[in-house]
């Protein structure tokens, strides 16, 4: 290798400064692409990542998701490994041990500025271009686990009967929004109900939290976590709280929203992604889901009325994992999906729904099963990490009625509110949530990550 090329690298973190090293790690890798192509003084150093603006970023290669012990662990044999007079560690030829920009480079991951999202669909809205971003956000309170220790979540559908969601439907146009109805009093008892039952993780569907209430969402958290640290003497155990929020028209636009907040344990939102692929309802979509009959003048196909997401958010949350988050029609492309999937070492995909039901119901197309189980499984395989599917029950009392006007005598009496994969170990695991449909409100289903699942897909 030519001198022109070796890194001038001197790390010194004796007192374990994580970030600091990855600054250090970002910076050794910033000064030999500024002496390979020339363009250092266009990075600009943000946080804990760097930015090429059209070439991309250099960021992380996984998200701080270990127990502090496993940080200070390869701290030390970063440094074992590195000589100041040798830093690449080739003066005595062939390495015994691997050169230091392997492991820089093997400890960071590039991140496109953008990438082209092709959607097979062209009646939505075909190929276009999505800017990618990076966040990192700090954990509140360390929750002292690793990745593979076990995770109490809990899904909450929210929306329980046919009137907790409402269709907003113009007669001027052929495009719907989603607007959640049910009563308030089912946020506090939800909160609070998973916050007393050790819930670590809690998921909220698609577009079941109304964006109004999405303060009182937050103050309820924070309400009810002082609660249970005054009675218990300890912090409560909740982590994060990932809600699929809608969005009505404000006075300045006529379009809805559909996105996924993330709330930390305080209740302070840390993270948005907004939906990149409208779900745009067929004629058949439109029968099934007694639409037609509600709303006479709609015309196939019924637009979702939403701007779609012009960016994709790749989220690290320090001490739990690194994030993606597409929203229900997002799950069903290749690309930037699976891309994403594959070369970000993603420990959690979150795919929020809403659906007839997320379970093979009805199904009867053989294979893995219906789309979202099939792309589920997909994703699982992509990334080897966690996939976190969840489904609200308001459409399959939906499709209960329309079955009936038509004669048709399949009722659902269950509904699947999510299914959660494993694919971090050589053989997939998953359980299926679910629950009656007719069962009083609210609703919320427990799991410990991993106890007792059986294989995915199902025998």
């Amino acid at each position: 290798m030519a001198d022109s090329v070796i890194l001038d690298l001197d790390i010194q973190c004796l007192s374990y400064d994580i970030d600091g090293l990855l600054k250090q790690t970002l910076d050794a890798l910033v000064r030999l692409f500024d002496r390979l192509i020339g363009c250092g003084s266009i990075f600009e150093f943000r946080g804990t990542e760097f930015a090429y603006y059209w070439l991309g970023r250099i960021i992380p290669g996984f998200a701080w998701a270990r127990r502090t012990e496993d940080y200070l662990e390869a701290h030390e044999r970063l440094l074992e490994r590195h000589h100041a007079s040798d830093p690449l560690g080739y003066s005595d030829g062939l390495p015994s041990r691997p050169p230091l920009l392997a492991l820089l480079l093997e400890s960071t991951a590039y991140l496109p500025f953008e990438i082209v999202a092709e959607d097979p669909d062209a009646a939505r809205l075909g190929s276009r271009t999505l800017r990618l971003n990076y966040l990192r956000r700090s954990a509140v309170k360390d929750s002292g686990r690793a990745l593979e220790d076990a995770l109490v979540v809990a899904v909450a559908p929210m929306a329980i009967s046919e009137e907790d969601v409402i269709f907003e439907i113009p007669k001027t146009a052929s495009s719907y929004g989603i607007k959640p109805d049910y009563p308030l009093r089912d946020l506090s008892i939800t909160i609070k109900d998973a916050i007393n039952k050790g819930v670590e993780l809690l998921l909220l569907p698609e577009a079941v939290l109304n964006e109004k209430h999405t303060g009182r969402f937050s103050r309820l958290i924070r309400k009810y976590s002082k609660d249970y640290l005054l009675k218990n003497g300890e912090e409560p155990r909740l982590l994060y709280v990932f809600a699929g929020v809608s969005g009505s028209p404000k006075l300045n636009s006529d379009r809805h929203r559909n996105y996924v907040a993330i709330f930390d344990s305080l209740g302070v939102i840390v993270a948005t992604q907004e939906k990149s692929f409208r779900w745009n309802l067929t004629q058949g979509q439109i029968v099934r889901f007694g639409i037609i009959s509600d709303y006479p003048w709609v015309t196939p196909p019924l637009m979702e009325n939403i701007d779609a997401a012009e960016e994709i958010c790749v989220v690290d949350l320090d001490g739990f994992g690194r994030v993606l988050n597409f929203i229900c029609a997002d799950t069903s492309f290749n690309v930037p999906g699976d891309w994403l999937l594959t070369h970000l070492r993603t420990d959690w995909l979150h795919a929020p729904i809403m659906d007839q039901s997320v379970c093979w119901t009805f199904y009867t197309g053989g294979g893995i099963g219906p789309w979202i189980t099939e792309r589920a499984h997909r994703a699982a395989c992509a990334c080897h990490g966690r996939v976190l599917v969840t489904n609200s029950v308001s459409l399959s009392h939906r499709v209960n009625r329309a079955n009936q006007a038509h004669g048709d005598p399949r009722t659902f009496a269950t509904c699947g509110i999510g299914i959660l994969i494993d694919g971090m170990k050589r053989e997939l695991t998953f359980s299926h949530l679910l629950v009656d449909i007719n069962q009083g409100s609210p609703i919320m289903e427990l799991r410990v990550w991993g106890d007792g699942w059986g294989p995915f897909p199902p025998p």
